[in-house]
């Protein structure tokens, strides 16, 4: 029963696509971060902080990608196009808040995005989606110089940002190509199994063919050497029987 079982679940896993799964897990992290941030401003609002008209904006640049994502998810589980609707959108959300917030560590808020894209194992995309959160932040921070919001107590946070930025862009490049090198690696080895396991099966099957071909022809010898046999046999049979009759022949002359 557990050997059915665990059939039935690899046979399972064989049915899934990888990139429905990726689309499920982005879009479930994108909903997850987009009802905080959402919820986080409506919070801002209420108390007075941004004018609704901002919050308006932030949670329709949130909702869109949202509905958009779940629409295509829905359209077929392993569509393209959820990836590039949840990278563009949450990219023009990310910029929008990053551009117009107030607190200076609203540069974290890619950080959850762009790990969550690592799941597509796609070097291209994520290192495009990186590349974009490392260049907006500093466009962030010299607008912020450029500005005249720069003070000498806020150079350490500026410098975090900018190399936190670059650092997680980085690293998760590396992530990715490791996982990958990791994928073709053990590629080659299922390959290199799979060459022995055939190797072994056609030494087997030529063993085999050698066999049948032995025992074809031990057959063929025990063949002939019965119809030897049976050859002798009846000649011997013809000899005792031809002496048979000599002795028969005999027998009567003496009783005449």
């Amino acid at each position: 029963m557990n050997t059915e079982s665990s059939r039935q679940e690899l046979i399972a896993l064989t049915n899934v696509s990888q990139n429905a799964l990726a689309n499920r897990m982005t879009l479930i992290a994108l909903t997850i971060l987009d009802c905080i941030l959402s919820a986080a401003y409506l919070l801002e609002g209420v108390k007075g902080n941004r004018g609704w008209l901002y919050v308006g904006g932030v949670v329709l640049l949130a909702i869109v990608p949202f509905v958009l994502g779940w629409g295509f998810y829905g359209i077929r589980k392993d569509h393209a196009a959820v990836k590039h609707v949840v990278t563009v959108g949450f990219a023009m959300l990310y910029t929008f808040v990053l551009f117009t917030g107030a607190n200076d560590l609203v540069f974290t808020y890619a950080f959850p995005m762009l790990i969550i894209v690592t799941i597509y194992l796609d070097r291209r995309c994520t290192l495009v989606a990186g590349i974009g959160v490392a260049v907006l932040n500093v466009a962030d921070v010299i607008r912020k110089v450029a500005g005249g919001q720069f003070v000498a107590e806020k150079l350490p946070l500026y410098e975090i940002q900018v190399f936190v930025s670059a650092l997680i862009v980085i690293y998760i490049v590396m992530t990715i190509s490791a996982s990958l090198k990791y994928q073709a690696i053990n590629g080659a080895r299922l390959t290199l199994e799979k060459d022995k396991t055939t190797e072994m099966l056609d030494r087997i099957l030529t063993i085999s063919g050698n066999m049948t071909g032995n025992i074809e022809r031990v057959v063929g010898q025990m063949n002939e050497l019965s119809d030897s046999v049976e050859s002798t046999l009846s000649a011997m049979a013809e000899v005792q029987s031809g002496a048979a009759e000599t002795a028969d022949g005999r027998d009567s002359k003496s009783c005449l």
